[in-house]
């Protein structure tokens, strides 16, 4: 049978019985009730791999070389090395970046050359979401693209609010979020109440004494630093907004466009008292920066950072006592991103991310950018993925509210049939600008028996931790088929990616 014949309609049978099974994610997402019958991993389906388990939630997406890697350098080693991105050499990824010439321009820059009707700023969207889906699918800084992701939801801005917000999301995406994701979390905040991004986006550029804009210190409070749930109040919000007042940005034609700027004469310089700080009249610009470093240091950031970073690298619910634990490194080491990250992916920790009773559902980007790694897929157009992603709400940057994209089960889990065509397009070659071709399934198969693909599925995709239930479904389907080639290993790969135990991590 050739790679473009039709599936036999027993196939297409079959085929739905195992998307049921997928389908019961969308109804398990709504109450802590889903679990899985437990992996397969040697003779004991009871036991979890914590390597496998480790790069699952330390990278984007597992493979079986990185999976290989690890085991022969340590786990140490390989955290010691994701830690240092700069050590790693990406030279395969930063030549695939060369087609995005924007990434390393000054907004003076990016003003001169992408304002015309002829250029346009769209171009700037849709490179800088191909930027992020080719880094997170190439990339060898795995872990780093991770925390990269992290932030920028940490710091959402929503990049298309203004043609001017099209140039700034290039700078705060390189010189904010990147340029710290593995910083320490004082100099991350910083940065970010100094861009011109974050400022365009909550509007505290026009924020002066004469008229006071509070929409960056609310989201300061809450999303940023203590959270929601801090003791503070309507005169804290007012008196930090009256900190940032006269925090501008640099306009066009100044030549450094973008750029931070003090405007002094519309700062207020009256006195102000935020969450027992207290700021003594004629501050100027250290009102801002001393308000940073009030919050950046509290008690209560440590705790909200803490538990946000364990949900997003472990698990959704994360115990007090882990929180507590990983607040504690937060604040004795100044809020290091390095050092939680590093007490996060401890091998106790790691255990307790189980997939089977605390289940995280993998995004749509996380999904597609994942698969696409398992299947070694390395020559991108990343148009036509950006599309796949846009419908189904998660095209990287472009979330409106300041909250950024969820990472609750709760707000994925009802889309899992557009989950699994995006799966089968991809597999299909359907999607625009990315080739799976059939060589590449050939060499994923290569010589694997036709009652033993499950299991060859369950390596390649799951590092052996697919359910029974799962890998039992999935080798059935395959027994079913009365063919065997090209089109059937495609629709058994998509299936498989289709599986809860794959949709979960």
């Amino acid at each position: 049978m050739s790679d473009s014949d039709s599936i036999p309609q027993s196939s297409r049978a079959s085929r739905r019985g195992i998307l049921g099974a997928s389908l019961g994610l969308a109804a398990a997402s709504q109450s802590p009730g889903l679990a899985f019958q437990g992996p397969v991993s040697g003779n004991n389906p009871l036991l979890r791999d914590e390597l496998v388990m480790l790069l699952h939630h330390g990278s984007q997406g597992i493979t079986i070389p990185e999976l290989n890697r690890m085991r022969i350098m340590g786990r140490d080693a390989w955290i010691d090395e994701q830690l240092d991105p700069d050590s790693i050499d990406d030279s395969a990824c930063d030549a695939m970046l060369q087609s995005i010439p924007f990434l390393g321009m000054t907004g003076q820059e990016l003003w001169d050359n992408y304002t015309s009707p002829s250029s346009g700023l769209g171009q700037l969207t849709r490179g800088l979401q191909g930027a992020a889906l080719i880094r997170s699918t190439v990339s060898k800084r795995q872990l780093f693209e991770r925390m990269v992701e992290f932030w920028s939801d940490h710091f959402s801005v929503y990049q298309n609010k203004t043609g001017k917000q099209r140039i700034f999301k290039v700078l705060g995406d390189r010189d904010v979020i990147r340029a710290h994701a593995l910083g320490n979390f004082r100099d991350i905040l910083l940065a970010s109440a100094r861009s011109a991004s974050m400022s365009l986006y909550l509007d505290n550029y026009a924020s002066s004494a004469d008229a006071i804009n509070e929409n960056y210190s609310r989201e300061l409070l809450e999303l940023h630093t203590v959270g929601v749930d801090a003791p503070y109040g309507p005169s804290d919000i007012v008196d930090l907004a009256r900190c940032f007042t006269g925090w501008r940005f640099e306009w066009p034609g100044s030549g450094i466009f973008g750029t931070f700027r003090f405007a002094s004469g519309q700062h207020d310089n009256d006195s102000k008292a935020v969450m027992g700080l207290s700021l003594p009249a004629g501050g100027g610009e250290s009102d801002g920066v001393a308000a940073i470093d009030y919050l950046a240091s509290h008690p209560l950031t440590a705790q909200f950072v803490s538990r946000k970073m364990i949900s997003w690298l472990l698990r959704g619910d994360p115990d007090q006592a882990m929180v507590n634990q990983i607040a504690n490194v937060f604040m004795s080491s100044n809020g290091d991103i390095k050092a939680m990250v590093r007490a996060i992916l401890d091998p106790d920790f790691i255990l307790a991310a189980n997939p089977w009773r605390n289940p995280k559902l993998k995004r749509p980007f996380h999904l597609l950018v994942g698969l696409m790694r398992q299947l070694g897929v390395s020559t991108i157009e990343t148009l036509g993925m950006n599309q796949a992603l846009e419908a189904l709400g998660h095209a990287p940057y472009n979330w409106h509210a300041p909250d950024g994209y969820s990472d609750r089960m709760v707000d994925w889990g009802g889309a899992v049939l557009n989950r699994w065509k995006l799966v089968s397009v991809l597999l299909e070659n359907q999607l625009p600008g990315v080739n799976v071709d059939s060589a590449m399934i050939n060499s994923l198969l290569a010589g694997v028996p036709k009652d033993r693909v499950a299991g060859a599925l369950d390596l390649l995709l799951c590092g052996g931790h697919m359910s029974l239930h799962d890998r039992g479904l999935l080798q059935g389907h395959v027994d079913s088929m009365p063919n065997w080639g090209l089109p059937e290993a495609r629709e058994a790969i998509a299936l498989a990616a289709s599986t809860p135990s794959y949709q979960v991590y």
